[in-house]
């Protein structure tokens, strides 16, 4: 035989011999990596890991202490769940994403309430490090449940 190691080669047959190939699957890579750094771990963990194709990988994500898990980024099943899959077909880099959790830096209540009305002032700090103060005001017998702001 020329080239053993070789896709392809040239067997002499000036005798009885038995040649033999030997197959196996493509392998890829999967790059599990996190944004931003800090912001939290995965499964399997930080770093290339090696699969045959067709391998269906479990994947999770895990928050540091005081972040959120946002979403993947990359070919996964699903990808707005900390817990999903991503089926192997070529190298892949999968990303965990997380958001700082807003911080509530200051709130401010009445010392008493008189009339039917009083104003609470919250100080939110996003993850980006932006702080908003809200001024509400709340009426007796109702009670505030949540306040939100949405990124466009």
């Amino acid at each position: 035989m020329a080239n053993p190691n070789s896709a392809s080669t040239t067997v002499t047959v000036d005798s009885d011999k038995t040649v033999t190939a030997n197959f196996a699957p493509p392998q890829y890579t999967i790059t599990m990596t996190v944004i931003p750094a800090g912001g939290g771990t995965t499964g399997p963990d930080i770093g290339k890991h090696v699969y045959n194709v067709g391998t269906v990988v479990s994947i999770t994500a895990t928050p540091a202490e005081g972040y959120v898990f946002k979403d993947w980024s990359g070919e996964v099943a699903d990808p707005n769940s900390a817990s999903t899959t991503v089926t192997v077909s070529s190298d892949e880099t999968i990303t965990a994403n997380y958001y700082k959790r807003p911080v509530i830096l200051d709130t401010s209540l009445p010392d008493a309430i008189e009339g039917n009305e009083y104003n609470v002032a919250i100080q939110i700090e996003d993850s980006d490090s932006n702080t908003f103060t809200y001024d509400l005001t709340e009426s007796p017998g109702w009670l505030m449940i949540e306040i939100g702001r949405a990124h466009v």
